[in-house]
């Protein structure tokens, strides 16, 4: 009974470790930039939350996360573009 507790805490710290992190980003190829725009004006991208997952732009600058990046893209007019996940 011990070995079997123990072996389901060890795959419940695997699993946490390796499928429920905050990494989840990094499965996404490319960022939509249509999600932070608003539904009527599609030129004004909307508020951005706080949170913290860094996105890196073709600038070589780090953007906080994926809406503070897109209103960077979206005022550039396509000369901004997502490289990766992660700070430049």
């Amino acid at each position: 009974m011990m070995k079997a507790a123990a072996v389901l805490i060890l795959l419940l710290g695997l699993y946490c470790c390796f499928f429920a992190s905050d990494a989840h980003h990094s499965y996404e190829p490319q960022v939509d930039c249509s999600a932070y725009m608003k539904l009527s004006d599609r030129t004004k991208p909307k508020g951005c939350t706080l949170e913290y997952f860094p996105v890196c732009g073709s600038n070589g600058q780090t953007y906080t996360n994926k809406c503070l990046f897109c209103r960077a893209a979206i005022a550039s007019q396509g000369k901004i573009h997502f490289k990766h996940y992660g700070k430049c």
